[in-house]
């Protein structure tokens, strides 16, 4: 797997709508952590095959409906069946994968 670039409003709606799992990064280009922490979203995207994993760039996709309230980057959102479940700021790869987990395990009950 890997890390999709979403482009547009459309293709974001698309993508929460047609996965049951899916874990968003809104980042940016100038955001040093965001550039740091990107190759460890592919790693966990290749490790965690049944999650789509899509990045936002703030600047460059500003028509995503979620985009409003994104106060600080990067930021994840956890989704489950169109739910979102987690949401929260900072690249802390530890949290990031403990939250999976319970995304997922969220989706066994």
């Amino acid at each position: 797997m890997t890390v999709l670039n979403i482009t547009n409003n459309s293709e974001y709606q698309y993508m929460l709508n047609s996965n049951a799992y899916v874990v968003v990064i809104f980042s940016a280009k100038f955001c040093k952590p965001c550039c740091e922490f990107y190759p460890s979203m592919v790693e966990l995207s290749e490790t965690y095959s049944d999650i789509k994993f899509i990045k936002v760039d703030i600047q460059e996709c500003n028509d995503v409906d979620d985009i409003d309230n994104i106060v600080t980057i990067p930021h994840f959102k956890f989704i489950k069946n169109k739910h979102e479940l987690f949401s929260f700021s900072g690249a802390n790869k530890p949290i990031i994968i403990d939250t999976i987990k319970k995304l997922l395990k969220d989706g066994e009950e």
